[in-house]
């Protein structure tokens, strides 16, 4: 079992292999400490770019892990960069695109002021950032499941397997 300075220390590596059991400690180390942080932000009322530096950093954590645990298994770790920047780029290009749409008047307003945006435009652009995030999170999770290849591959040496504890425990006295 990996240490939580061991974690740590590798936040931003993005080289070499990660175990199965190295992936799910960090990640789960990362929600836990994310949800109770973000909250306590809120909660006292912290200033909006704190909070995103900090969801930066625990993004960067989360990438660099899920980057090495993808190498373990063979794959680029480039995998995790296209799950992350693709719903990203389909908002940033389809937000411009329906307020260009209501300021040249392809879509009419309402008497209330609001933009009466024709169900295909949110409908569209939602449906593509929610089904590659689905499809690609748990693309992610089936190979991040996966067992690592055995021995060295392109991305470095064959991790150590976890040696047996060999407890002692006393006989009885007769």
């Amino acid at each position: 079992m990996p240490s939580i300075l061991d974690l740590i220390s590798k936040t931003a590596d993005f080289s070499g292999r990660a175990s199965r059991a190295e992936c799910a400690h960090l990640l789960v180390l990362n929600a836990s400490v994310s949800a109770g942080f973000i909250a306590a932000l809120w909660e006292v009322g912290a200033e909006p770019i704190l909070m995103a530096s900090f969801m930066a950093l625990m993004l960067m954590a989360s990438s660099s892990v899920l980057a090495r645990r993808l190498h373990d298994v063979g794959l680029r770790g480039i995998w995790v960069l296209w799950l992350l920047a693709v719903p990203q780029i389909l908002l940033t290009v389809t937000t411009p695109l329906v307020a260009g749409l209501v300021m040249f008047g392809a879509i009419e307003s309402e008497a209330d002021g609001y933009p009466s945006i024709p169900w295909f435009a949110g409908i569209t652009a939602g449906s593509a950032v929610l089904a590659w995030a689905v499809f690609g999170a748990l693309w992610v999770l089936y190979q991040i499941s996966q067992p690592g290849e055995q021995g060295e591959n392109a991305f470095g040496p064959a991790l150590e397997e976890p040696q047996p504890h060999n407890y002692y425990v006393p006989r009885a006295i007769p």
